[in-house]
């Protein structure tokens, strides 16, 4: 194939995306799209299973709306949930859940003075029914919602913990009904009980992990500032739920991301790279490069806080699984930079880096330091062409680390994107300079479709 045909098909591979969402959203779309959208597809079977049996389990009167009993009826519902006929128990439950959501005055305290909540509370653990278990859900949450006495009351039944252990569901019912706790876990993470902290952090940790709204659902109720401050914690109970929550914060827009860093969360992260647990500094360069995929005023936060030689050093020295998470937080600057902040951390390294990593096992790594290289080779060749160098001094740097060699090698990759680009830079920076001028075979025409990589 011609370089002009590489070149084109190069175009529509790699368009040149600049915006802020689009710089975000990259790290997802190449390693986790497939995975994703097939969770989705699962949770929309399961919502319409779901659906359908609340549907056919609903109890009507005669104008087709769900029956509420009155109080006088609760001895017999108890007697229900107390059965172990399982018809009963769901009955039961359904009518106490219906009682306890009316709008006006739920007879929340009257359900409490029975005890019946300590059964309710145990069902939550019945993964074998989760008609029961969302049943009873409904129920906490509903008196949750009520006095700080009656919501106090659910906690002493312990079930913080079980609420996290529900985070697991695969229940898109359960998952949107746990959202309703989280005044209970912005509670009770200034309880100052370890137990209740830990809990705490982790439910408000999974809730964060998913969409814009599961972040927005979690910073209503202004948290943030305390999982920041747990940054600082000594307990590795507290500071792991807290980092992983702070983490999936920031993987949000770039208004969400700013309200962390307005708790001056990047003073909290710094010390954190040195950190003697490879679990903390892994999250905490996970974090990192979710901030510099934001906006370049984002950006220059992190390099004004002088942590990008830290990140060299994670690169220098730290195991592999570390030093990708740190390839991210530099790439990210590359993509989404100005040309200063590029030219920054090519001051301080960088392009080593990129070129060691060309070496990776993960196509997604080899890619990501392929694209970071074509921007900073695009500079030094802009440079040029302005007269403000006598040379791409950036060729001759990568050159020095023997990255030609190594893109070299990945002409004919088995993974189509990787082989174009990395043709690409060939022909326009090294050809001319590299007395290995071998480009037969990395024709990618007859590459098949079951052998070309979708990141």
């Amino acid at each position: 194939m011609s370089f002009e045909k590489k070149l084109t098909r190069r175009k529509k591979l790699f368009k040149n995306k600049t915006s802020q969402d689009q710089s975000r959203q990259r790290r997802s779309n190449l390693l986790h799209q497939l995975s994703n959208d097939k969770r989705q597809e699962q949770l929309k079977k399961k919502r319409a299973i779901n659906d359908s049996q609340t549907e056919q389990k609903q109890t009507t009167n005669n104008n087709n709306q769900l029956y509420i009993p009155t109080i006088e009826e609760l001895p017999e519902l108890i007697k229900g949930i107390k059965s172990t006929n399982i018809d009963k128990v769901e009955t039961s439950i359904r009518g106490i859940r219906a009682m306890i959501s009316v709008e006006d005055n739920p007879p929340i305290d009257e359900i409490i003075e029975t005890g019946i909540l300590e059964i309710v509370v145990e069902f939550l653990d019945n993964w074998d029914n989760e008609y029961i278990q969302f049943e009873a859900e409904w129920i906490i949450t509903n008196t949750c919602s009520g006095t700080h006495e009656q919501a106090q009351y659910c906690v002493d039944l312990d079930i913080i913990p079980k609420f996290v252990s529900l985070l697991s569901s695969k229940n898109e019912e359960v998952l949107e009904q746990i959202k309703n706790v989280i005044p209970i876990f912005a509670t009770y993470i200034t309880s100052g009980i370890p137990q209740l902290i830990q809990d705490s952090c982790w439910g408000l940790c999974y809730i964060s992990d998913g969409t814009s709204e599961n972040i927005n659902a979690v910073l209503k109720y202004d948290v943030v500032d305390k999982l920041v401050g747990f940054l600082e914690s000594k307990e590795l109970t507290i500071l792991v739920p807290s980092l992983r929550a702070i983490g999936n914060i920031v993987t949000g827009d770039k208004e969400q991301t700013q309200i962390p860093l307005n708790f001056k969360l990047l003073d909290k992260l710094r010390p954190l790279l040195k950190h003697p647990r490879n679990q903390i500094r892994q999250e905490s360069c996970w974090a990192l490069s979710n901030i510099t995929a934001g906006d370049t005023q984002q950006i220059q936060k992190v390099i004004d806080k002088d942590i990008i030689p830290q990140i060299m050093y994670i690169l220098e020295n730290d195991i592999t699984i570390i030093q990708i998470e740190a390839v991210w937080i530099i790439s990210n600057i590359c993509y989404g930079g100005t040309t200063k902040q590029i030219k920054y951390i090519i001051k301080q390294g960088a392009i080593k880096y990129f070129v060691q990593l060309l070496q990776s096992k993960e196509p997604g790594v080899i890619l990501i330091c392929l694209q970071a290289l074509d921007k900073i080779l695009k500079i030094g060749a802009n440079e040029y062409e302005c007269n403000q160098s006598s040379q791409n001094l950036y060729v001759k740097e990568v050159e020095e680390y023997s990255g030609d060699e190594y893109i070299s090698g990945l002409l004919n990759h088995r993974f189509t994107q990787i082989d174009l680009l990395a043709t690409d830079l060939y022909i326009e920076y090294f050809y001319n300079y590299s007395s290995d001028s071998d480009l037969n075979g990395s024709d990618t025409e007859n590459v098949s479709n079951t052998e070309q990589y979708e990141f």
